[in-house]
């Protein structure tokens, strides 16, 4: 019988549902072929039992959070693991917690051959992620940050210019200032990426 308060999960038709045991379990099956160490029933103990009163955002910080402390302890490890598997929310703790370090590795990721790398160079340190906590650590001087996006303002994948493109968005909230005189120093170039790059960003903001 359910507590009062309780979701029926069955009759929940949001994507919260498909962020607890059950994606812990994928996850940790596909850690586990990059690194045997992993301990995936403590992952998955930890997202079962306290995943079900969460909503989405919670759950998402969450497996973050489990994940930080089951991969290794060395930060480089950990880095290329979340890298080949789960992408721009688990990145997020590191960066509160190292910031220099994760950031200039981010920075050579936005060099990368790979577009999905690229992309996640730009998309792991946008300060107002969907569905994720503010990251603020690079709010008031976002120079670091700026210089990924300076890396990927002339990418010609749309999924990559996409997140670059919101990435300006959100710092025009959060320091218009400072973004507003990134954003005008790119104005005149010529290339036609770095062009749709700035209009996108800009399309809902008077600047």
């Amino acid at each position: 019988m359910m507590k009062m308060g309780e979701k029926n999960m069955s009759d929940d038709k949001s994507i919260t549902k498909w962020f607890g045991e059950n994606l812990a379990r994928l996850l940790a099956e596909k850690i586990n072929k990059a690194y045997k160490g992993f301990d995936s029933e403590q992952y998955i103990q930890t997202i079962k039992q306290g995943s079900s009163n969460l909503g989405y955002t919670k759950r998402v910080e969450l497996h973050a959070e489990a994940l930080r402390k089951c991969l290794p302890q060395s930060y480089a490890k950990a880095i290329h693991i979340l890298m080949k598997i789960v992408g721009e929310y688990a990145i997020r703790p590191y960066i509160r917690k190292y910031p220099k370090k994760t950031i200039k590795i981010m920075q050579s990721w936005s060099k990368s051959n790979n577009f999905h790398l690229r992309r996640l160079a730009s998309e792991g340190a946008r300060p107002k992620l969907p569905w994720s906590t503010k990251l603020d650590t690079f709010i008031d001087k976002p120079e670091p940050v700026f210089k990924i996006l300076e890396n990927l303002l002339q990418d010609e994948v749309v999924f990559v210019k996409k997140s670059v493109a919101n990435n300006l968005t959100d710092y025009l909230k959060v320091n218009k200032e400072v973004t507003l005189e990134f954003i005008k120093k790119h104005q005149k170039s010529n290339n036609v990426h770095t062009q749709w790059i700035l209009k996108y960003a800009t399309r809902k903001i008077n600047i």
